[in-house]
């Protein structure tokens, strides 16, 4: 009774019972979530979806520096009721995460995309259709709640696309300021220009009178099954401008003919009026893509970079902490291209060289050129080591710690230490109400064995730097 009273198709207890049994599969779902294929009785196959614990980053601080202003469960549930085509069932939400249908479909690998030109064409009729279906519910798909770490930084209603326009552009800016606050921005300037995205968007400025309308908010080939065709993950989902979506989509096909016929598509299938101001409102889009691009690929770097700060100063010598870096290294190598937007001309090695300097002077320690020699950042009394040769000497031997600002009770990246909203962005606080059987916060769970992108798909990155979370999820 109590499921039916809150529209689900499954009990709380069966939800307990289909977490706590053993999964037949288990899926990526990129830094945010965790699929679980689960077999049951009453239900078939379906997935147990858990948020994963927050990460400290400049991208997750409240608000995350990808919009995520309504609870996923309610957008699903939504267009469930609405009859929407292309969305996957949903028997249950709480706290813990969401049950789902599981869709047993056909999907295709990055050869597939790359080198069949009929798949493309079929993406490019297919899109602009699902986009248009969209639009036409999008009164009926809206939520009218917005996440707690979203108020005061979302409204609960958009004014113009001209606002949602301006929210990307503060929301980009807010992620730099995050980065540019860490110890990563002088490793980020040896892999390219690190201007302030404020001063690169300070013309930004949309002119188009568009409808506001539902988006998905990361529509790509990678968020779909392919038959029967479904459209994954909204947890960005939410009102926009539908010229932004548009000209997000376009870019995953190739320039010239490709390009041409989604464009063709999608003007033919959605409203004239999501076209307004089209010349001039895509070019700014396109400036604010780049910049968000560079923001979200200094963030990812920043991650990693941290990361191999931690695992190096569990380390005693200089050998151990290189290796101990390595498996970050190889992902801000390739994170580097993207943040530079040009095709990369070190090597792997010069990349390991960089973040270990990097790396050895926030320990604590500094690399004198490529000599080898280590000797402290700055100088010790003598007389604590003996002389200043055993001092070098102690310090290549000695486990470092991490500095102080990074130890585990202070998170520089916390909402606290950072300005979500600057009163200057105009936006006031936002009367809306919160689901009391969602809170904010989740518990951290036993997420199982995740799988991480495969060399393979990284490298796709520096061609299709907008694909990254797409990876990370692991819908290839």
């Amino acid at each position: 009774m109590a499921a039916e009273q809150a529209g689900w198709t499954m009990s709380a207890g069966d939800a307990a019972r289909i977490r706590a049994a053993p999964a037949v599969r288990v899926l990526d779902g990129g830094s945010d979530n965790v699929n679980r294929v689960v077999e049951t009785r009453d239900f078939g196959l379906v997935i147990d979806r858990q948020r994963k614990p927050r990460r400290d980053s400049p991208l997750t601080a409240s608000p995350p520096a990808l919009p995520q202003p309504h609870f996923e469960h309610d957008i699903l549930r939504n267009l469930n009721s609405a009859g929407a085509s292309f969305v996957q069932g949903i028997h249950y939400a709480d706290a813990t995460g969401l049950i789902l249908e599981y869709v047993d479909g056909e999907t295709f690998t990055d050869a597939q995309w790359n080198t069949d030109a009929g798949l493309r064409g079929e993406y490019a009729r297919r899109l602009p259709k699902v986009m248009a279906e969209l639009t036409a519910l999008s009164a009926a798909v809206t939520p009218t709640a917005i996440r707690r770490d979203e108020r005061g930084a979302w409204p609960a209603r958009l004014a113009s696309t001209a606002q949602y326009g301006h929210l990307l552009r503060h929301r980009t800016i807010l992620a730099w300021n995050r980065v540019s606050k860490t110890w990563v921005t002088r490793l980020l300037a040896e892999f390219g220009d690190t201007e302030h995205v404020a001063k690169r968007l300070a013309g930004f400025e949309l002119t188009g009178n568009r409808p506001v309308t539902f988006l998905h908010n990361d529509l790509h080939p990678w968020n779909t099954i392919r038959r029967p065709f479904t459209l994954l993950d909204w947890t960005t989902g939410g009102s926009g401008d539908p010229l932004w979506e548009v000209t997000m989509v376009e870019r995953v096909f190739r320039p010239g003919s490709e390009r041409e016929q989604f464009m063709a598509n999608a003007q033919a299938e959605l409203p004239r009026a999501v076209f307004d101001g089209f010349e001039r409102d895509s070019a700014q889009y396109d400036v604010l893509y780049r910049e968000r691009s560079r923001t979200m690929s200094a963030g990812f770097i920043a991650e990693q970079a941290t990361q191999a700060l931690h695992a190096a100063a569990r380390n005693d010598t200089p050998e151990a902490r290189r290796e101990a870096v390595r498996p970050y290294v190889e992902e801000i190598h390739l994170l580097s291209g993207s943040f530079s937007g040009r095709p990369l001309e070190r090597s792997l090695d010069e990349t390991a060289d960089m973040v270990a300097r990097h790396v050895d002077r926030q320990l604590g320690l500094h690399t004198a050129g490529h000599s080898g020699t280590s000797r402290r950042a700055s100088r010790t009394n003598a007389a604590e080591v003996g002389s200043a040769g055993r001092e070098a000497d102690t310090r290549q031997t000695a486990k470092p710690a991490l500095p102080a600002h990074m130890s585990a009770t202070t998170n520089e990246n916390s909402a606290a230490n950072l300005s979500a909203t600057p009163a200057s962005s105009g936006l006031g606080a936002v009367n809306a109400k919160l689901p009391t059987a969602l809170p904010s916060t989740t518990a951290a769970v036993n997420t199982g064995p995740v799988r991480t992108p495969t060399r393979a798909q990284m490298n796709q990155l520096n061609a299709h730097p907008a694909r990254r979370r797409s990876l990370q999820r692991g819908h290839e």
